[in-house]
């Protein structure tokens, strides 16, 4: 039987593989227009399964050159999209949310139970749209599903995230800038993140609550490590040197998932970061 899907961000890196995957096995995806105002959208009408709400402000200087306007975006736009679900009888609203959301101190590997306490501005944002989604949910009588992804990469993204800049850098040779070296994170492949998605709008929580799930591989690899992988599969060394602008001091030495609810789902990751870079050079 076709779905029929809301979801907002579909533009984006992670909202273009879902499309794709959904109207593969024949569902139908709605994006959500924005509206003329950050955080407002325009109104949608008709019959849906889920929302999915991926739409956030993605661009890390941006964030940082105007925190207030990006937390309220990230606020204003995530009541917006709640109160729509609401309005239009949408049952169950996900919501792509971030790994960053733990605290610097989290115990490995990260559980969804661990402590809500960021310390990057990203962590701050996804925490705070996090609890715009919980008041709307219990508003509306709605679930939501608020998936913690943690270093999603893959095709398409956008240079300024870290692998696709190690990627460019090695297919053109040029020289870059990089931060953290040995900060460990725990990279997942951007169609084994929507595969995730896709078993998350099977299930939803009940009406009124905010349920957390992780989505990572629950392994960590350094920058460092990267640029061993990305040597290999290129045939040429990225050249580089550490610019102290890039350096992340607040943020916690290793990041990595624990992913045990999405695995007793039926859930692997299946692109090993190896495989996952090799693709991107194609």
């Amino acid at each position: 039987m076709t779905k029929r899907f809301l979801v907002s961000g579909s533009r984006g890196f992670i909202g273009r593989w879902l499309q794709k995957a959904l109207e593969d096995r024949g569902d139908v995806v709605e994006p959500l227009v924005r509206g003329p105002e950050p955080g407002t959208y325009l109104d949608a009408s008709g019959r849906f399964d889920a929302f999915v709400h991926l739409a956030f402000p993605t661009d890390h200087a941006e964030r940082l050159q105007n925190p207030e306007a990006a937390l309220t975006e990230a606020e204003q736009g995530t009541t917006a999209a709640v109160e729509m679900a609401g309005r239009l009888g949408i049952r169950h609203v996900l919501l792509a949310s971030s790994g960053k959301v733990y605290g610097a101190e989290s115990s490995l590997p990260i559980a969804e139970t661990s402590e809500v306490a960021p310390t990057t501005e990203l962590g701050k944002l996804k925490a705070a749209a996090e609890g715009a989604a919980e008041r709307g949910a219990k508003a509306h009588g709605l679930g939501v599903t608020s998936l913690r992804l943690f270093n999603v990469y893959g095709p398409g993204q956008a240079e300024t995230f870290l692998i696709p800049k190690l990627v460019a850098a090695a297919r053109s040779n040029a020289s870059i800038e990089l931060g953290e070296l040995d900060h460990r994170r725990d990279w997942i492949y951007v169609d084994d993140a929507v595969q995730a998605l896709l078993l998350a709008l099977e299930r939803a929580p009940p009406g009124g609550e905010l349920r957390p799930l992780n989505v990572g591989t629950s392994k960590a690899t350094s920058a460092r490590e990267l640029l061993v992988l990305v040597k290999s599969a290129a045939g040429r060394t990225v050249n580089f040197r550490v610019s102290s602008n890039l350096l992340r001091p607040t943020e916690g030495s290793e990041e990595r998932a624990d992913n045990s609810q999405l695995r007793s789902w039926g859930w692997s990751p299946r692109v090993t970061l190896q495989s996952g870079i090799v693709e991107m050079m194609r």
